[in-house]
């Protein structure tokens, strides 16, 4: 399989778990964070709220520096993924939203942010808008979802 779920201690789970809150990409090696509770109800107290949503310099000072307080999964290493990075989320054959459902539920059909700031104007930030896939730069003042990566690079 391409992703393996793990559980709190970064152990590796069965396909048919029915609780994890990372996944281990198999290809690249990164470790992605797991969104959970999927309500309409934002709760910051929980960095891994589904319905939290950040501005592009609060994914790092607020997100990022909750998970890594929180030691989710035993890590303090969390970081926001590069474009590159989150792109390889993306599943095609998929829409609304277009990523594995099985192993990142409570996904949102909108936008996540990259840490990789617009080349041509430092004031956008790319990010994959997750309802059909691909990539898209937007106003790093505008709030949307993020999702944690370790690993890599």
């Amino acid at each position: 399989s391409k992703y393996s779920k793990l559980d709190s201690n970064g152990r590796q789970l069965a396909d048919s778990a029915q609780s994890w809150i990372m996944v281990r990409d198999n290809e690249t090696g990164l470790i992605w964070e797991v969104k959970q509770k999927l309500d309409g109800v934002k709760n910051y107290d929980n960095p891994n709220d589904a319905d939290n949503t950040y501005t592009w310099a609060e994914s790092n000072k607020k997100f990022i520096d909750a998970l890594n307080t929180a030691h989710l999964g035993g890590f303090s290493d969390w970081r926001l993924p590069t474009i590159d990075e989150l792109k390889t989320l993306i599943d095609i054959s998929k829409t609304k939203p277009a990523i594995n459902t099985d192993y990142f539920p409570n996904t949102q059909s909108s936008f996540y942010w990259s840490s990789t700031t617009y080349a041509f104007s430092t004031s956008y930030a790319w990010g994959v808008p997750f309802t059909y896939g691909g990539a898209n730069h937007v106003n790093k003042g505008n709030s949307y979802y993020v999702r944690a990566v370790r690993g890599g690079q």
